[in-house]
């Protein structure tokens, strides 16, 4: 790839027509304008590990450790290759990675869309284009969810990069080792991401359509093999890295990948889909669709128009490239919708085909600037090629503020500050933390926070931070004991090795952490968690351990540690270096919320009056949280104001339409008010498209219920909406 005639005509360097001021951008000027852009985004930046994943991977990549599947083992050795730079702070320089990725992606895109021969670039003065060019390789940058990739760690701006590469490779006007170049990119994209490979895969199969299609057959040169073979195979090799740093450092690897099965199983994601399988999918495309309908809508509607401007400039001029362009989004859409739609709900992917938007927008843009600098240019600058300077100015300054508009937007919805609370959060608890303790948390944010501020930065080495999942695991657990010198694993090790399901290994947990407990080393994050009732009834202030299940547990103990918690949440609000009042809305704001809320759900459970209030305040950090105002809508339902209960679904369906909860919590609303019509229409959208057996059984009780209060109409309607194999409900 290094030579130039692998590469199209439009990224060419050298020739009469290369550099400022020429008939053509160059590569040299692509390259400035993705530095322009890395730079520009140096700032904002966060100063410590971002939310959701982000400390987790830093600390891989600092400590060569194994991240959760995939592994992405490229992503945490160039990682850790950029932690040698002697720049900034180390989480910044891991940052970086997703930066530049991102840029050198954009630019290398739009290299192949915008076009080597516009005539937009005889028009314009060299600092016309040194301004202009920035603007488009950051304008397919600037939605919410991509800066967010961008200005945190996380590795899917690497698949960004593979994917353009692809593209270009793809898009060389000659086939002469295209075919080699996407086989050693193939490689590569194995080491990145089960995404990357399948967007190469993609590519390269319109590349053998495409060929096919011409009766051109490529003739094999062994030659043109040997150095993509031998790049290729040290992108393969970059997979034998898990299980060698899982053998390494076993306490930052997730899992033991030192099998091949095993090794196969984490570059799938066995474990995850698997643990996942009822949510992945289970509401149909439609779901999927919906979702990624709003996320293109979020963060490229706006870019709409000039986007089907260039795409129609394209078809024209290029259309090998549109084709590819549009492949990659619908690639990336189908992965989406059909393989992984709980990505959508986080804002994990999706983010090539807002990239494709956001490069057709470009192209778009180039041909409005073209046509007003053109149509307005005055004859002695139109004899030179030039349009007149004014002219070109203004043009070229509506784009500026277009684009800078656009990145001020997305910035105000995720400021840096609230990137940086899953740090600040961390440095709470570490700073509280008793000598030698023990930090258990459930969750991502906290759980990677606290991990990467002892592995990245050395925070307080006397504790210990442990994410509540890996104490499941026995490996993990002969970690932890040589790490704090317990004793008391050997039980819970004898119980990790005969768990034969969830609730076996829920003990486990418990198992060690009881001793600790008992000596007062253990501390807990709010409201952990809830996602596993087991483990939550240990870990809740107030809660005595050798309770098991929440059941055990009587209602004078949970409000005692409901009232401890919600005593820590304001603790936490208060704290000028935690919470920071925990501004509402924020990302910080709506975690806290939902984990509170999710204390809300036992009290509501239970019965307790206290639920309307936990749920309320709950409420104030996270006005916008979907569970939330369903759960809220279900406490209106059994004080009988349906009508009320009935808003609050609506802001949740707003806000999320795939959220099959409220839709169950709606029909039982519009019920409650009489409102059959709305009563079916409700339970249709929950039951979807592929109901299973929960659903079925919950329609099943609803129209036996509503049968008995002599409505029958409506429950042969509800029964009608079962799928005909379904014969529990069709008797």
């Amino acid at each position: 790839m290094a030579q130039t005639a692998s590469l199209p005509d439009d990224l060419r360097v050298g020739g009469p027509r290369s550099g400022l001021g020429s008939t053509a951008f160059s590569q040299v000027e692509l390259g400035a304008a993705a530095l322009c852009v890395a730079a520009l985004l140096v700032p904002i930046l966060p100063a410590g590990v971002a939310f959701f994943d982000s400390g987790e991977l830093a600390a891989a990549a600092a400590r060569l450790g194994v991240p959760h599947p995939t592994g992405f083992p490229l992503f945490v050795l160039v990682g850790h290759l950029l932690t040698a730079l002697p720049l900034a702070s180390a989480i910044t320089r891991i940052h970086l990675v997703g930066t530049l990725a991102a840029c050198v992606a954009s630019a290398l895109w739009l290299g192949v869309v915008i076009g080597r021969d516009h005539p937009l670039w005889r028009q314009l003065a060299p600092w016309a284009r040194a301004l202009l060019l920035p603007a488009l390789v950051l304008l397919p940058l600037v939605g919410s969810a991509t800066l967010l990739h961008m200005r945190a760690t996380e590795v899917y701006p690497l698949v960004w990069l593979v994917a353009a590469v692809a593209v270009v490779i793809a898009a060389a006007p000659t086939s002469g080792g295209r075919f080699v170049a996407l086989t050693m990119t193939a490689a590569l994209a194995v080491g990145v991401h089960v995404e990357a490979a399948l967007v190469v895969a993609v590519v390269a199969t319109l590349v053998v359509l495409r060929n096919l299609r011409a009766a051109r057959v490529p003739r094999f040169d062994l030659r043109k093999w040997v150095g993509p073979v031998i790049v290729g195979s040290l992108g393969l090799l970059a997979v034998a890295y898990l299980p060698l740093a899982a053998a390494r450092v076993p306490g930052l690897s997730w899992g033991d990948v030192r099998s091949w099965d095993a090794l196969i199983n984490h570059l799938m994601a066995t474990s995850i889909r698997r643990a996942f399988a009822d949510a992945m999918g289970a509401d149909g495309a439609r779901a999927g669709v919906e979702m990624l309908g709003s996320l293109v809508w979020r963060d490229s509607g706006r870019w709409l128009p000039a986007a089907a401007i260039g795409a129609i400039a394209l078809a024209r001029s290029n259309p090998r490239a549109l084709g590819l362009t549009v492949g990659v989004g619908l690639t990336e859409a189908a992965y989406a919708i059909f393989v992984n739609p709980m990505g959508l709900r986080d804002d994990q992917v999706g983010m090539l085909v807002t990239l494709a938007i956001g490069v057709l927008a470009a192209r778009g843009l180039v041909e409005i600037v073209a046509a007003i600098v053109t149509a307005h240019g005055a004859p002695a600058d139109q004899t030179r090629g030039r349009a007149r300077p004014s002219i070109a100015g203004f043009a070229v300054a509506a784009c500026l503020v277009l684009v800078g508009e656009s990145l001020a937007g997305a910035l105000s919805s995720r400021p840096t500050a609230q990137l940086d609370a899953g740090a600040r959060m961390a440095d709470h608890w570490l700073a509280n933390a008793r000598p030698g303790g023990l930090l258990v948390s459930s969750s991502d944010p906290a759980s990677g926070a606290c991990t990467w501020m002892q592995v990245g930065e050395g925070a307080r080495p006397d504790v210990t931070c442990v994410p509540g999942v890996f104490g499941r695991d026995p490996r993990m657990l002969r970690w932890l004991q040589l790490r704090t010198g317990d004793a008391s694993f050997g039980e819970a090790l004898v119980l990790a090795r005969r768990a034969r399901n969830a609730a076996d290994e829920a003990l486990v947990l418990g198992a060690w952490l009881r001793p600790a407990w008992l000596e007062d080393r253990v501390d807990w994050e709010l409201g952990n968690a809830f996602e596993d009732a087991q483990v939550s009834s240990r870990l809740l202030p107030g809660f005595p351990w050798h309770h098991l299940a929440l059941d055990a547990v009587s209602d004078d103990a949970f409000r005692a540690a409901l009232g401890n918690s919600v005593v820590a949440l304001e603790r936490w609000c208060a704290d000028p270096q935690g919470g920071a009042g925990c501004p509402a809305g924020s990302l910080l704001g709506g975690y806290l919320g939902h984990e509170l809320g999710l204390l809300g759900v036992v009290a509501l459970r239970r019965g307790l009056p206290e639920a309307r209030a936990v749920f309320e305040r709950a409420m104030t950090l996270a006005p916008a949280d979907p569970p939330l105002l369903n759960n809220l809508a279900v406490l209106r339902i059994r004080e009988g104001d349906g009508a009320a209960a009935r808003a609050l679904c609506e802001r949740a369906l707003a806000l999320r339409p795939d959220y099959r909860r409220a839709w169950r919590t709606l029909s039982r609303a519009a019920l409650l008010e009489g409102d059959h019509p709305a009563v079916l229409e409700a339970a249709r959208r929950y039951i979807g498209e592929r109901p299973g057996p929960a659903r079925s059984g919950w329609l099943a009780d609803l129209a036996t219920e509503v049968e008995r209060s002599g409505r029958r109409e409506l429950a042969s309607g509800l029964r009608s909406l079962a799928p005909r194999s379904d014969s529990a409900l069709q008797r």
